[in-house]
């Protein structure tokens, strides 16, 4: 039987490598500066196509969608857990976590294994040897591999998608498969209302296909978080699920690709969030001066706030 339920855990946070538009603008004018001292209507065009070439792959270490085709794993990490559910079904004991590493001979949508060397096109990939099974306890019953994605509430295409998919790969590098394996998908957001993460998943995890790629979706994302009353939110990150039974594995390498949200709605972004944080908290007459809950909560009430209006109600009642 696979697990349905939703679990709360702790999760690694990696912020994604970014060249700053600080950068990209002091690049810039240091180039149209050259420019015009020649005088040189050649360099100033040159100029021009280094901006516009600088605006598109400069502003963000990352497009959207995770191809892991630059040499790296993008900032990716993993967690493996032991899963008891004889006595305790939430009961996660965590036996490693770090980052991923990067596999250069598989690349969706290439068969396994095939893909050129040295071309720096590959995958996000995560070694599984027979040691960990040494790790679990007796009544332990399911291991459970995560990939993590970094921080995507910086990345704009993320916000407010309908749905997104990943490629995954069980392949054999050397040793013998011993499966089945399983997967599913999570999507985790920050709720601006009841000021907590929200972790959502995608359904059981079903079976996948070794040594073949494998796509995992997750769908109607809008329906799901309206039915669960999330209104305003900001897309956090996406984790891809792995099982396998205990004593159900040795040798071999999980392969991530293609991790893409598959539709965006025409939605704003992000979320508008009205009169809650920087650049309004405590900034009125004393009559009007007021900081919610969710500026407390990022820090974002003016510094003098209290000192201006007092305590608000909210502290007094939980008595904060």
């Amino acid at each position: 039987m696979l697990i349905r339920r939703e679990i709360a855990l702790n999760w690694i946070l990696v912020s994604p490598k970014t060249q700053t538009t600080n950068e990209v603008i002091y690049l810039t004018v240091g180039i149209l500066r050259l420019s015009k001292k020649e005088g040189d209507m050649k360099t100033k065009l040159l100029s021009i196509l280094c901006v516009l070439v600088l605006l598109l792959v400069g502003s963000t270490a990352y497009s959207v969608t995770f191809d892991f085709n630059d040499g790296t794993n993008q900032d990716w990490t993993y967690n493996i857990y032991a899963l008891n559910t004889d006595t305790d079904s939430d009961r996660l004991t965590l036996l490693s976590s770090g980052s991923t590493g990067w596999s250069d001979t598989n690349n969706y949508p290439n068969p396994m294994t095939t893909d050129p060397i040295g071309d720096n096109q590959g995958s996000a990939s995560l070694f599984l040897s027979s040691w960990i099974g040494t790790q679990l306890g007796p009544a332990d019953d399911w291991v459970f591999f995560q990939f993590v994605s970094s921080d995507l509430s910086g990345m704009a295409d993320w916000q407010n998608i309908n749905s997104f998919s990943a490629q995954l790969l069980p392949a054999s590098s050397g040793g013998l498969f011993i499966g089945p394996f399983y997967a599913n998908l999570l999507y985790v957001v920050d709720d601006y209302d009841t000021e907590k993460e929200r972790i959502f998943y995608n359904g059981d995890a079903t079976e996948l296909t070794e040594g073949d790629w494998n796509t995992r979706e997750f769908t109607d994302i809008q329906s799901t978080l309206a039915g669960a009353g999330v209104v305003r939110y900001i897309t956090k990150r996406v984790v891809i699920n792995l099982w396998v039974g205990k004593g159900r594995f040795m040798d071999n390498v999980f392969a991530l690709d293609l991790v893409q949200p598959a539709s965006i709605p025409s939605l704003p972004w992000p979320y508008p969030v009205p009169q809650t944080c920087k650049g309004l908290c405590g900034k009125q007459s004393k009559g009007g001066c007021w900081c919610d809950d969710a500026c407390r909560k990022y820090g974002d009430c003016c510094p003098d706030y209290f000192r201006q209006c007092g305590w608000p109600p909210s502290y007094k009642n939980t008595g904060k």
